[in-house]
């Protein structure tokens, strides 16, 4: 079973995308999803092998980095 582990918001700074958060899960799946709208942005499936620990926007707002074990 999929499980979320990890969720990101942008900063203040990043306000080109603030209706956006970044999820990431136990099965290596990242997701972009529009919380005004309640919408998927984007899934980037396989995006590692195992569990995300960590993502983050970068300070542009236009990319997402992610870090997992792999």
């Amino acid at each position: 079973n999929e499980v979320f582990v990890c969720v990101q918001a942008p900063s203040k700074k990043q306000q080109s995308k603030p209706d956006e958060i970044i999820v990431g899960s136990s099965i290596g799946t990242l997701r972009v999803l529009n919380i005004e709208r309640h919408t998927l942005v984007t899934t980037i499936d396989a995006a590692h092998r195992g569990t995300i620990h960590q993502v983050a926007f970068a300070n542009d707002g236009k990319r997402v980095a992610s870090c997992s074990e792999d």
